[in-house]
């Protein structure tokens, strides 16, 4: 959202192969689309004049749909979808238009609309962002559209129900003059908005941690006693959320995959195991690589293996004398039962495990769950005869 029209319709409209192709407007240049758009504006102005309330300054509205490399939709069913996307979020009394774009491999089109009504009145836009993928998500299904995950699924943990709750109570009461102050994000959703800023530069994580420090937020690594790095905790206000917690994207996994951070293990763990206090910073970097990678290789062998067991059994939960294992949030969790410590925390991604926090594996741990791949062929075994036989009587 904005407050000027004209640089954000330059942008759309300046770009190369960009062909205006619906909306409810004359106008063709930026120009003339502004000079419009005044019509919404001075309706604004009047009503809240007489309601003796404030105007509205953030009034331009501008979204971008696509869809995945390979789709390609007619200017009609563009037409047809930005059309009920606008009237699923509110806009249903709104100057806008439509722009097709041809600058990238994914068809897609922006749309700029102005939030004030032509009544006068404005469109709640409060927490429109989780409210437009839940309307993308229908808009798929109602198109026949190949799904693309929502944000918070690849990357973000999303706010809880109850979160969203007091947000739009809070953002309605402020609205309607009962609350001095618009409603403040909870503190993960805050958390997730400094992390992006901070990282948007790639850069190393040591520069990372200071850029975070200066904006009031703490790093807290996990480093076990041997160096390695198990996780990041990040703390804002005295209060504190995992980064697994906050979404695929803020584990130091994570991080270095969908917001570029520059991992240097040589330089990172001195300056990690520093803001660790009470950690003993006797391992050198040559030694926290090498162990590093070893975990990663018995995080490949062990994952999976747990993974084909729970499914063996057609259970998502396991405890045995030794370990216990358990999906959590398409997490899969192992557990050595005797003292609790968390051995792995890994997530199936693009056809390979990859570890959510660097796990503690030992060389005995790998040994003993090889053991179970006979097992799990014999249950698969079992199963497979067990409906051979069943199918076979629904024939006879």
């Amino acid at each position: 959202m904005g407050d000027q029209f004209y640089p954000c319709l330059n942008y759309v409209l300046s770009k190369k192969d960009a062909v205006l192709i619906g909306g409810n407007m004359e106008g063709e240049t930026p120009a003339e689309l502004v000079e419009e758009f005044q019509l919404s504006i001075q309706q604004h102005h009047r009503l809240k004049a007489k309601e003796g309330k404030r105007t509205t300054k953030k009034m331009v509205y501008h979204a971008s749909l696509s869809v995945p490399t390979g789709q390609k939709l007619s200017d009609k069913t563009w037409q047809s979808i930005s059309a009920d996307y606008l009237l699923d979020m509110g806009f249903d009394d709104n100057q806008y238009v439509l722009v097709r774009h041809g600058d990238t491999q994914h068809d897609h089109c922006h749309i700029v609309a102005c939030r004030l009504k032509l009544n006068g009145s404005v469109v709640n836009t409060s927490w429109n962002f989780y409210r437009a993928q839940k309307v993308l998500r229908q808009l798929e299904i109602a198109y026949h559209l190949d799904p693309v995950p929502s944000s918070w699924e690849i990357e973000r943990t999303a706010p809880s129900t109850g979160q969203m709750r007091r947000m739009m109570k809070e953002q309605v009461r402020y609205e309607q003059g009962l609350r001095l102050l618009p409603p403040i994000e909870p503190v993960n959703r805050r958390l997730q908005h400094i992390i992006d800023r901070e990282s948007a530069k790639q850069p190393t994580l040591t520069q990372l941690v200071k850029r975070l420090r200066n904006s009031g937020v703490e790093v807290l690594p996990k480093i076990s006693e041997t160096g390695i790095i198990q996780g990041l905790t990040f703390e804002l206000e005295g209060i504190r959320f995992p980064g697994y917690k906050l979404g695929r994207a803020y584990s130091l996994p994570g991080l270095q995959k969908y917001r570029g951070i520059h991992f240097e293990p040589e330089l990172d763990i001195v300056a990690l195991q520093l803001t660790n206090r009470g950690t003993d910073n006797t391992h050198t970097s040559t030694e926290f690589i090498d162990e590093f990678e070893v975990q990663q290789q018995r995080t490949q062998i062990v994952a999976p293996i747990v993974a084909a067991y729970l499914a063996s059994l057609n259970c998502t939960r396991m405890r045995g004398n030794h370990y216990s294992a358990y999906w959590e949030q398409r997490q899969l969790v192992l557990v050595r039962y005797s003292d609790g410590t968390q051995l792995m925390r890994a997530t199936y991604v693009e056809g390979e495990w990859e570890s959510v926090e660097i796990s503690q594996l030992s060389a005995e741990d790998v040994k003993h769950f090889e053991q179970f791949i006979p097992i799990i062929g014999q249950i698969e075994e079992l199963e497979q005869c067990a409906c051979d036989r069943q199918q076979s009587v629904e024939i006879d």
